[in-house]
Order: structure tokens, then sequence, then C-alpha cells
């Protein structure tokens, strides 16, 4: 490991970063975003809550690009929905808070001219309004005639003046929940709970479809209701709680549309609470009861009558808030003040879902920071219920978390293969337009699609391996251009020497991928014409051989990779850019086969064999670089193209030719050297087959040559149509006239195809076993 980190500092700590950050991923999914089975402890929801709390600015950058994105998304809060508000001005015309339940019975009464289609009610009376007070002045007033006083007592019973006025509409309650921290006695708590059975046992039914039903956990665990006093729920349509649910951000933009309570009994059973904008679309539509489906414990959709909500795998829904910072993007609005004592147009109300709550701060608890700003609680009841009708509401599917995990692999790949590249301000560049992209496929999934998907660990991993990568890069920059100097002149000639001092970035530590030409050249059967070589011969052998081919590849502006033994390998194209590195390999090549003419007509004066060489040459994408330890270092190259080119120089003794190439050097010379096609082949370590080239000569070939050439072309047409006649008579002419050994396999391949056809899917490769 250590060895790693020192060989490749950079990767290896963006590989730590993003590790630390996937792993951060995985456990708020698997974890802190989770609900717990109702056998889970009250201190360990309690603990969770607290991780949910100080993970949440983490993705709070979420929570500002939805508000952004939300601005080009065509959404609007449903017409039908009007918010009556108890206002200031009420509060300041009666100088009194809470409101008498009178003036509430007033606004009621007025509202009923604008014939509404229904009410919610977003207030709670949990108590009657001083009882005992109606009582005293009961008593004093026995004296007086019957007829008097019955005027005084209904004039001063407020909750009777509400209650006739509810009574006159079609109207749904809100209820409140209550949770641990909420009671003060065991009395109360027990109070409380009762409570808690009477509302689900009276509750709207459920009809569920699906299998695990028990797994499906709300995160917050009701353990009472506070509710408005029984006169006023007697004629209540629907009842429904008013909760809401932190997000990821900090905010509050989240809803369950229902609550699973789960009996004590054995086995236990699952009982249902509706929230009340749930409850109030239920009643709208004429529903009497809801439909659940589930899928292996994880909510898919909500059903109200033909109406169908999809909700995310815990039932609940995010809020679409509908760019509420635009004024044609508000619910409709109507003060109490204006319905009173003041002109409100008949359309503002009539045939409308009144909703009526109020905006006054006195009710403190009742306003909520979400992700459009700070929104009163009946607002927000109002965008949910418009949500539920409209079916616009934002949902987090379940395969987000994947695709997140996905992005920071994706985010952590890009990173590592650009930035390590590029110089800062390209670095910053690219890491905009990665940036963008992700921007990009979030927006969509959100604008379009209505999914939210986490941009803030992508982004934010994509800032962080920048930054990390920039500061590395400076402080080791010294540190390599030092090892490029020392290594200089082991592998280039000195013209090439002298253009990579001036310019180190042309030399890297790290290495690089490039299109570049390698060459492979090889003496044939060294090994055994150097075992009758006494070791002072042999030495001077290989110098006088190994000198001269070395020259030839300086001379071509090509780099001297390394010897292995009597074999030598070079490249072209790097470290100094060559767009002709293939015509320059392929020329060095030749330069190499006249120079051994030469050197063969020296060594058999000297009384030694008439040796021969292969050269094999393939161009393609190679990593390229200084290779090796702090030790030592080899520029070279490296990956499969390598491997090919020395597979190619392997192939030459098999196909009894000097120069082999691979198709796309072929592609790159052919306009400017002469050849033929040898074979479609699979070397070894390929799945894959190539042509393969032999290339003869420079220029245009002569007349002579150029006939046998197209004639060669004919007889490889013709063998890969199964036409054997035709290609065996030109095969026999290549092998016995100019006893050519690659048209020899050729006849000896189709005796055999002859007596075992092929197939019509024949794909006329040869593929070869060994190196």
């Amino acid at each position: 490991m250590l060895r790693l980190f020192s060989k490749y500092p950079i990767r290896s700590v963006s590989l730590l970063i993003f590790v630390i950050i996937l792993s951060f991923h995985i456990f708020n999914e698997t974890w802190v975003y989770r609900t717990f089975p109702y056998s889970t402890s009250a201190e360990t929801i309690a603990v969770n809550y607290k991780a949910r709390r100080l993970v949440s600015p983490f993705y709070k950058p979420d929570s500002m690009f939805q508000s952004l994105i939300g601005r080009f998304q065509n959404d609007k809060p449903s017409p039908d929905i009007v918010l009556l508000d108890v206002d200031y001005e009420l509060w300041q015309k009666y100088d009194t808070w809470p409101l008498p339940r009178s003036v509430y019975a007033e606004i009621l009464n007025k509202l009923l001219e604008y014939k509404p289609r229904i009410l919610m009610l977003d207030y709670m009376f949990s108590t009657p309004q001083t009882p005992w007070v109606l009582k005293a002045i009961g008593g004093e007033l026995q004296n007086r005639s019957s007829a008097s006083t019955t005027r005084l007592l209904k004039k001063l019973d407020h909750d009777g003046q509400l209650r006739k006025a509810l009574a006159k509409f079609k109207y749904s309650m809100v209820y409140n929940f209550i949770g641990d921290r909420d009671y003060v006695t065991t009395a109360q708590k027990k109070k409380a709970l009762s409570k808690l059975s009477y509302q689900a046992s009276r509750a709207t039914k459920y009809k569920v479809t699906g299998d695990n039903e028990l797994a499906l956990f709300p995160f917050f665990r009701a353990q009472g209701v506070r509710q408005s006093i029984i006169p006023f729920q007697m004629r209540a349509g629907a009842q429904g709680y008013a909760w809401l649910l932190p997000d990821r951000y900090g905010t509050y933009s989240k809803v369950a549309l229902f609550h699973r309570l789960q009996t004590t009994s054995k086995p236990p059973k699952s009982l249902y609470l509706s929230h009340v904008s749930t409850e109030t679309a239920r009643l709208l539509l004429g529903a009497r009861d809801y439909g659940l489906y589930i899928d292996d414990g994880r909510a898919k959709s909500l059903t109200i009558n033909d109406h169908k909500v999809d909700v995310d795998k815990f039932g609940e829904i995010n809020i679409n808030f509908y760019n509420a910072s635009k004024r044609d993007r508000k619910l409709d609005y109507v003060k109490a003040y204006d319905l009173l004592y003041g002109e409100v147009a008949k359309e503002k109300l009539h045939n409308k879902i009144v909703i009526l709550g109020t905006s006054t701060k006195f009710n403190v608890n009742d306003y909520h920071e979400t992700p459009a700003g700070l929104l009163w609680g009946t607002e927000i009841v109002g965008y949910i219920l418009s949500n539920i009708l409209n079916n616009d509401h934002y949902t987090r599917p379940i395969w987000a978390p994947w695709l997140e995990g996905l992005l920071l692999v994706a985010v952590f790949i890009a990173a590592v293969i650009g930035l390590n590249k590029l110089k800062p301000t390209q670095g910053l560049i690219y890491s905009l337009v990665i940036l963008f992209i992700i921007a990009l496929i979030v927006s969509v999934l959100y604008v379009r699609l209505h999914y939210i998907i986490s941009i803030s660990l992508p982004a934010g991993l994509l800032l962080t391996l920048f930054l990390q990568t920039t500061i590395m890069r400076y402080i080791i920059d010294e540190r390599q251009k030092r090892l490029y100097k020392n290594a200089l002149g082991l592998y280039l000639s000195p013209e090439l020497t002298d253009q990579v001092a001036d310019n180190p970035a042309l030399l890297s530590l790290e290495g690089k991928e490039e299109e570049l030409t390698v060459l492979f050249s090889d003496i044939r059967s060294f090994t055994t014409i150097s075992e009758n070589m006494e070791a002072t011969a042999l030495t001077e052998f290989l110098h006088s051989y190994l000198s001269p081919m070395t020259d030839i590849v300086f001379e071509t502006k090509g780099t001297l990779d390394k010897y292995i033994g009597d074999a030598v390998m070079a490249f072209w194209g790097a470290p100094i850019h060559d767009e002709n590195h293939p015509g320059k390999a392929v020329e060095a090549a030749l330069l190499m086969l006249e120079k051994l003419s030469e050197l063969r007509e020296i060594w058999v004066r000297k009384g030694l064999p008439p040796m021969e060489i292969g050269i094999g040459i393939n161009t393609g994408v190679m990593r390229v670089g200084n290779m090796g330890s702090d030790r030592r270092l080899s520029y070279t190259v490296m990956g499969d193209n390598v491997n090919l080119g020395a597979r190619l120089e392997g192939l030459t003794k098999m196909y009894g030719v000097r120069l082999i190439v691979s198709q796309s050097t072929w592609d790159r010379v052919k306009d400017d050297y002469y050849g033929r096609i040898l074979d479609r082949v699979k070397v070894k370590g390929k799945q894959q087959a190539i042509p393969i080239y032999e290339i003869m000569g420079r220029g245009a070939a002569p007349a002579n040559i150029a006939t046998e050439l197209q004639q060669w072309q004919e007889a490889q047409q013709a063998y890969c149509e199964q036409r054997w006649d035709d290609a065996e008579t030109i095969f026999k002419h290549w092998s016995t006239e100019l006893d050519d050994l690659t048209a020899h396999n050729f006849l000896l391949s189709i005796a055999d195809l002859r007596s075992n056809p092929p197939g019509k899917d024949w794909d006329a490769v040869s593929t070869m076993t060994s190196k």
C-alpha cells in the first residue's frame, strides 16, 4: 500500500477521498435516512434524529439548487384552492388573541354566502371557550325572563355559534400528533393514548394490496393526539393530522400522506391515520376509503377512488411549492378582514376549496422553514392538497441512492482520468463541464419527472478532487522535473533531448494515453547461433548489430525503449509529438533491413551465419511515460497495442517475411509504401481478428510487382469467398515461382478446408496459438 501511495500519490489520495465520501453516502442511505421497526427503542430513534440533523448541512446545496431550477418548471397550484387568512387587520380590530370563536362563526356565515365547494379548517379548538362563565351568568340571570336570558346566553355561547356555522359546510378538520416528549404526566399520556386509539378506530379505512405491510414504518411515532372539542368533530366529514417532516436539507418539505400504527396484539395489526390534506382530497372526491399499494414493505401509491398519488417507499411525498417566490405561482389568498368588512369578488370563493387558517405570528409554531422560504402552516397545507389533486409533487425514487452512487463513481473516474492530465485552468474548465453534465441530469429528472436526486455529494467530491489534485501536482512538480532531466539521455537522440529539456512537461511520471507507433525487431534463431559463440565474440557481435540499429531509430526521430537481448524495441510519436509517426517507424524498419544486408556481408567474411531479422510494427493508443520506481525509471510504452506489435514480430517467421505491420499502420502509410495483405489473424491473447500486411518497398510498386500484387489480392478475395480453385491457382504460382511461404501456408489450408468445409459463416481467420 505504501509503495502504491509513493508511486501514485495523487491518485491514492483521490481514491481515499472517494472512499470516504462514498462510505458517507452508503451510511446515510442505510442507517441515517431509514425508518426503524416498532420494536426499536425511543433512544435509538432519538440518536437517528440527531444524526439527520448533523448530516443535513452536507445536503443544503440540494435545496438551493432545487430552488434555482424550480424557476424553469411550469407547474402551478390548483386554482380551486383558496387560503382564507385570519389576518393581522382582524386581530387589530378586536385587539385580542385568540379571537373569540364568535368571530370565526361570523367569518363562516359570511363565507357561506359565496357557496364554497368544501372547507378545510386548519384550526384546532381543543378546549371549550369559558363554559364556567356561561354557567355563572346563567345563575345570576335566573330572575330575568327566560327569553332574554336565552338570547344573552346564545350571544355568549361562542362555541355554539361556531358549531352551528360549521354545520352548514362540508368540512374537514385538523388534529395534532403527540410524541414521547410532549407528555408532562402519566395521566396526560394515558389520556392522549386513549384519544389516539379512538381516532384510529374511527379513521378512514385502507384497503392494502401487496406484501410485507408490517415493514412499512413511519419515522415519527405518534403517542397520542390533540383534537378539537367533540362538538366541532361531530359534523366534520373528515379529520386528519397536520404534521411536517424535516427533509435532508434541514428544511421542511416532506409530508407523510398516511401514518401506520401497529397494535401490540399477536400477530400485530395495522391501523392507519391520514394527513388532513389527504382526508380533504378524499372528502372532495367522494371516496369512502383508500387504496394503498405496497411492494415488499415499500409503499408505491395511494389511491382515492380512481385518483392515484405516487409516494416514496415510506408513504411520503416531497412538497412542490411551485416556485412560490413568483406571484403567479402562489395559492389564491383572501383576507378574513376583507371578507367581513371589505369587498371580495364572488368568483374568488365560489365553488372553491377554502382553507381557513392564520398567517399571524401569534401562532409561532405554525411557521416553517422550507425550500421556498419561511411559510405559514396553512399555506403549506394548501400546497400539499394541490400536490395531491394535481399529482405534481416530488418523490425520491427507490433507485435514487444507486444513481447517486453511480454519479460518485463517474465523478471519481472522470476526475482521475482528466484532472491528472490538465493544467489548473484547464482542470477547472473540465470540472465545470462535468458539474454541468451532472446538474443537467439532475435538473431533467427534477423538472420533467419530479424526481429528487442529490447533487451535493457528487459536486462536493468533484470540488475536493480538483483542489486536491491541483495542490498536490503543484507540490510534486519540481521533483518530477529533476527526475525527467536525469532520464533524458538514456533513450532519446540528442536533438530530442534538447527539446524535452526545454519542456519537461512532455515527460510524465504518471504516464498518459497517446496514439503512437511501436517497433519490435529480433534476430531469428539467435539463441542457437549464440550458443556457438564465445562470450567476447558474442558481445562484439551484438555491439556491431545494435549500434547501427539504434542510430537508425535516432535518425528517424524515434525513442529507444529498450534492448531485450538481441531484440530492439522503439516507438515514435513521443515524447515529441509527430503526426507522421507510422511513416517514420516504417522508414526505420526498411533502413534496418538495408543496413542488415551490409552487416551480413561483414558477418559472412567473419565466418558467421547469414542472419535474418523479423520486424513487427503497430500503431495505436498506448500508455507512455516514465515508469518504474523512485530509484530507477524507464520512459516506455505499455498497453495492448504494444503487445500486438510484439506479436506481429513473432509472426514474421511463420509467414516467411521480414516486416509485418498492422491494419492501423498500413492505413497511414499505404500511399508512401507498397505491399500486400498477408492474412487475417487472431494473435494469442486477442479475441478480435486483425488484418496483417507485409511492406515490401517505398513509393509505388514497379509494374511487374504491381501485377503480382493484384493477383495476390484476387487470390485473397477468392479464398475468403471459398472459391478454392481460383485461389489455389494464384497461390501455387506464388509458392513455386516466388518461393513464398505465406502462399504455401494458404495451399495447405485450402487442402484442409476442402476436406472439412467450413460452412457459410466462416470468417477466413487464422488463429495463432503461440507468440
